[in-house]
């Protein structure tokens, strides 16, 4: 059951592969537009905010590995700026910022790459037990769901939001991230609400 190729993924994602006990992430096929491929969703001031990394159009449709990200932007700037605005006065932003945007000053390249690297990153910072296996392959599998809610910046503003990129975990949570993902994996499978 292969998972798909987010940048910096969303917590459930994490949460599915813990559940399923592998981290296969398909890395094949085709680039499919408005996807999670090229997009990461944080808790900005002003609501959910997605921050995309532009991608150099070549007209046609590109292999997923071949898609390389456009230089015509200075996005770097402008995420870390989001991301600044977003997260400063979470709790664990500072032990983990510098490590995010050096990623995204490094891979200005392959989108494939970057995604690959945010992956890394946050599996790392995890603590996980199990380690992503990239594959070739074009299959891939998952349900996006409900997880229990943890103290958010803004939440006084906008309450608890879902659905937002692994990041947000970690900087709200740092070292306890790791818990949280792993008691909810276990939660999932008491109650069976996933394959």
């Amino acid at each position: 059951m292969n998972l798909p190729p987010f940048l910096f993924p969303p917590s459930s994602w994490f949460v599915f592969a813990i559940h399923n006990g592998a981290m296969p992430v398909s890395m094949g096929g085709s680039f499919e537009k408005q996807t999670f491929r090229n997009r990461i969703a944080i808790a900005g001031p002003n609501g959910v905010q997605n921050l995309i990394i532009p991608i150099a159009h070549t007209g046609h449709k590109q292999d997923f590995n071949e898609v390389k990200i456009s230089s015509q932007e200075n996005w770097q700037r402008q995420h870390q700026a989001s991301l600044n605005a977003a997260y400063r006065k979470s709790p664990f932003y500072e032990f983990y910022d510098y490590k995010i945007h050096a990623l995204m000053q490094e891979n200005t390249d392959s989108l494939a790459l970057c995604i690959e690297s945010s992956i890394l990153l946050l599996c790392q910072a995890f603590q996980l037990p199990i380690q992503p296996q990239f594959t070739n392959e074009f299959n891939h599998q998952f349900q996006s769901f409900p997880l229990p809610e943890y103290s958010q910046v803004f939440e006084n503003k906008f309450g608890f939001r879902d659905g937002l990129s692994a990041l947000d975990l970690l900087f709200n949570l740092g070292p306890e991230a790791s818990d949280y993902l792993m008691d909810a994996a276990k939660s999932i499978h008491q109650t069976n609400s996933l394959p």
